[in-house]
């Protein structure tokens, strides 16, 4: 049913919580992980006047590959065969491509935490994801005292 599990991570506390219920799926169904971070390419065009700073560019790149180690590892640990991915893009949007492209069964990923005006205002990439994946996902709130909400 699901044979390859998708979990983004942009490295916080919710993407990392997300990807142990997209490992333990994954481990349950004995289907791959791809795990896969974006270099967010509004981030590398917003931080210069004059548009793509390489420098910058290679900075988020870094870090991106950064997260997806991280948890690709800890995967890898759990004996799970994992793919590993860094493209750049708008997150949302190539998270949805990625999924489309890798013909993914499954999306886990985490949630800002974020409710009413905030998320109206801030966006969210999960929402994104949820509204233009052409497959199910799986959404995992962090915990309330993680997202600076009052319990």
């Amino acid at each position: 049913m699901y044979e390859k599990i998708l979990v983004p991570t942009d490295g916080s506390d919710g993407a990392r919580k997300a990807a142990k219920e997209g490992f333990a799926l994954a481990d349950a169904l004995d289907a791959e992980v791809h795990v896969i971070s974006v270099v967010d390419t509004e981030l590398v065009n917003t931080t210069t006047y004059t548009g793509t700073s390489p420098k910058n560019e290679a900075r988020l790149k870094k870090r991106a590959r950064e997260h997806v180690d991280a948890l690709a590892d800890e995967a890898e640990k759990r004996g799970l065969s994992v793919v590993r991915a860094t493209p750049k893009g708008v997150p949302a949007s190539r998270i949805v491509g990625y999924a489309e492209d890798e013909e993914i069964d499954l999306v886990v990923m985490g949630t800002a935490g974020r409710g009413g005006f905030k998320r109206a205002l801030i966006g969210s990439v999960a929402d994104k994801v949820v509204r233009t994946s052409p497959v199910p996902v799986v959404t995992v709130r962090p915990d309330k005292k993680d997202s600076g909400e009052t319990v």
